[in-house]
């Protein structure tokens, strides 16, 4: 597969990546280790989704700003920026930080004093992360 001829193969990458999802779920069932790789970009994701309602971004949407909000790695940040806006997906939003804030705290990832988080250092290999809820913050710029 060339570089600039992603679109062509469109169905082969999402195939690959349903297949890659369901060995992961398979091999995980109750969530609780590799699974959990696969909220990545969905803790800041899914406040962003009930910020801006119905009428707002899609739920895909909402997680690709929340894989931008949650990177750490400038390089990776700025490929995913490209990736994003080669798709015509949003980058960036405008959205009340106190408030993304205060739904964060009711995600199902939220235990008291922290959230954990997906933390991506290198294409294709994630980890986890327990951020307390200071770093939440300084992320949404509070």
């Amino acid at each position: 597969m060339k570089k600039d001829d992603w679109d062509d193969h469109l169905e082969e990458i999402i195939e690959r990546c349903l297949i890659i999802k369901r060995d992961v779920v398979e091999h995980d069932e109750k969530e609780s280790g590799e699974r959990k790789l696969l909220n990545f970009g969905h803790t800041f994701g899914h406040a962003y989704e009930s910020y801006f309602g119905m009428n707002g971004y899609y739920h895909g949407e909402c997680v690709g700003l929340g894989m931008m909000t949650v990177l750490n790695n400038p390089e990776i940040r700025q490929r995913l920026q490209r990736v994003l806006e080669r798709l015509e997906l949003p980058s960036a939003c405008q959205a009340d930080p106190q408030k993304v804030y205060q739904l964060m705290l009711q995600d199902k990832k939220a235990d008291h004093d922290h959230i954990t988080m997906v933390q991506v250092d290198q294409i294709g290999c994630g980890h986890l992360e327990d951020w307390n809820l200071s770093q939440v913050k300084e992320r949404l710029v509070l």
